[in-house]
């Protein structure tokens, strides 16, 4: 990797990186690892320094853990379903 070049395999600050303006050249797969790509300029450097300052990462990460823990929910009661009516078949 060059100079010129930044890499992350951190899905949550690629997304703000790229949300943020700063140019990506693309994911690469390194020994089965994903990388996101950046240019390592201006624009990329104050959106890194600024990512873990920034309101949109908080709520992002409450929003995404709102819904795992919603499809969590799901799931159970999904299971706690099946599971009532194997016991009902079989009585």
């Amino acid at each position: 990797m060059d100079n010129q070049k930044f890499k992350t395999s951190d899905f949550n600050l690629a997304a703000y990186l790229m949300t943020n303006g700063a140019e990506c050249y693309g994911p690469i797969d390194e020994n089965g690892k994903c990388f996101f790509v950046f240019a390592k300029d201006e624009k990329t450097s104050e959106a890194f320094m600024n990512f873990k300052q920034d309101d949109w990462l908080r709520n992002y990460n409450a929003n995404k853990k709102y819904c795992l823990n919603k499809m969590y929910e799901m799931r159970s009661e999904a299971r706690n379903r099946n599971k009532e009516s194997v016991v009902t078949a079989v009585e």
